[in-house]
């Protein structure tokens, strides 16, 4: 059965901290799986060319806005990885919320992400 993979390594935040490694350890993953884990496609994100080894890779300057990241887990998940072996890493910020209920939500945090911090 083909093996897909989405590597997502958001370094870069517009109202959050940066995170120095979130790319790099979102690369090591994907040449990780591309070595030794029998994939047939593995998409990062954010992405660059790398000339030199002719494939894309993760990349720590760009901004991936959450629009951009969710259409690319909706094709993901519902185009290249629908009925076949999937799995998505996520190196990056997250954000729980806590809703009237007492139930907490997680939510990944695209780089244009704002969080509300509501007193009381």
């Amino acid at each position: 059965m083909a093996r897909y993979a989405l590597i997502v390594g958001i370094t870069e935040y517009s109202h959050l901290p940066r995170l120095s490694k979130a790319a790099e350890d979102a690369e090591a993953i994907a040449r990780l799986l591309q070595q030794h884990g029998n994939f047939e496609n593995i998409k990062p994100l954010p992405a660059h060319w790398l000339l030199a080894e002719k494939r894309e890779a993760v990349s720590a300057q760009q901004l991936l806005t959450g629009e951009l990241l969710g259409q690319a887990l909706q094709t993901f998940l519902l185009e290249q990885a629908d009925g076949k072996d999937a799995l998505i890493y996520f190196s990056g910020h997250g954000i729980t919320t806590t809703d009237s209920l007492g139930e907490q939500e997680g939510y990944l945090a695209a780089s244009n992400c704002q969080v509300e911090q509501k007193n009381g």
